[in-house]
């Protein structure tokens, strides 16, 4: 059963009781919604029918839903159902009492140095699984990542990821003034993306936890991202003092231009963090090598 209230907002689908409009996303709508026959709270996301015959807003919807299908891990936002009520489709998923990373940033709101490494630690361990089922995220975003209580930390905003496909081209992204700052040069300097695309997004977002700002900012998209590809950012100490040394050169490995002097995997990102985390010092980098991961190389 569909039942809304004619503008489009649904107060009943199938077997949801829509409590309160969240906003939208890639074309989606997004509610808090209640699931009656178990009562507890969800997040439901509904891609209309109208929406539907739009490629680019099917496309996503469907690169979402695949998601959730594979991933199963406790720094990602869990999906709970999917399907079709009414020519309408929709996912299900866990509802978290908290806020959007993107919208603490956007108040004002400061991030002790240990609360900014627990955040960006959970983000590497949610990469890290997205990488072990052969995906990648590639819009990774402070809009992404959701803080819930106790310190609760979950990834979502899985409408552009997709498998990790060897020799692939890659679509272009909408060049938008948000999302652009935090886009891995390689979506200019190479053909294929791969998890280094990912960590650097991480690296992007963790600089802003830290400084207060992402590393490159103002301007149009393109110069943004030229920005990316050619101008070093300034180094996190020089705009907070609290960073230490070996922070730092974590943030701006994830950070380097040549993917091939980033993190070669999310794994290696956790065992620094995890270190700094725990006031360890973190081992000096070695050349890294791409594992080999369903049929991947370097």
């Amino acid at each position: 059963m569909v039942n809304d209230s004619g503008s489009g907002q649904f107060k009943r689908f199938g077997s949801y009781e829509v409590v309160r409009f969240l906003g939208e996303a890639g074309g989606a709508r997004v509610y808090r919604a209640r699931q009656v026959s178990v009562d507890r709270f969800v997040t439901l996301t509904i891609l209309p029918r109208q929406q539907m015959e739009k490629i680019a807003y099917r496309t996503r919807f469907e690169r979402q839903v695949a998601a959730a299908s594979k991933l199963r891990h406790p720094n990602i936002l869990s999906a709970i159902d999917a399907g079709s009520v009414g020519g309408h489709q929709y996912l299900v998923s866990e509802s978290v009492d908290g806020q959007r990373l993107s919208v603490a940033l956007a108040a004002g709101e400061w991030f002790g140095v240990h609360r900014a490494v627990r955040i960006a630690l959970a983000m590497a361990r949610a990469l890290e699984h997205v990488d072990s089922v052969g995906m990648l995220h590639r819009n990774l975003t402070p809009q992404c990542v959701l803080l819930g209580d106790a310190g609760m930390v979950k990834l979502r905003g899985f409408s552009f990821s997709r498998p990790h496909r060897e020799g692939a081209s890659e679509t272009w992204f909408e060049p938008d003034d948000y999302g652009v700052q935090y886009k891995a040069p390689d979506w200019v300097t190479h053909k294929t993306l791969d998890i280094r695309a990912d960590l650097y997004s991480l690296g992007c977002v963790l600089y802003e936890l830290l400084t207060g700002r992402p590393p490159f900012r103002g301007g149009t998209s393109a110069s943004i991202l030229e920005r990316h590809v050619k101008q070093p950012p300034p180094d996190p100490s020089t705009l907070r003092s609290d960073v230490t040394p070996d922070l730092q050169a974590v943030v701006m490995r994830l950070l380097a231009k040549d993917r091939d002097e980033r993190y070669a995997t999310a794994t290696e990102v956790v065992t620094d963090l995890d270190a700094i985390e725990q006031e360890k010092p973190i081992v000096k980098p070695k050349k890294s090598k791409r594992r080999r991961l369903f049929g991947r190389k370097k």
